[in-house]
């Protein structure tokens, strides 16, 4: 997993293998839309748990 700032949001690349207890642990600033970049297999519960991040995914 690997966490990046872009200009209009955070970048968050997902290599396969991160757990749903990993994303929820995540502290990110507030107001700035998650983009996401998903380059290995991932589990329906990590889905999940970016959804639960409550923002806007691109």
């Amino acid at each position: 997993m690997r966490l990046r700032a872009t200009p209009k949001a955070l970048a968050l690349r997902l290599d396969g293998g991160e757990t749903p207890e990993e994303l929820r642990n995540l502290r990110l600033p507030e107001d700035l839309p998650l983009e996401v970049e998903v380059a290995g297999p991932v589990s329906g519960q990590v889905l999940e748990a970016l959804l639960e991040l409550g923002r806007p995914l691109t």
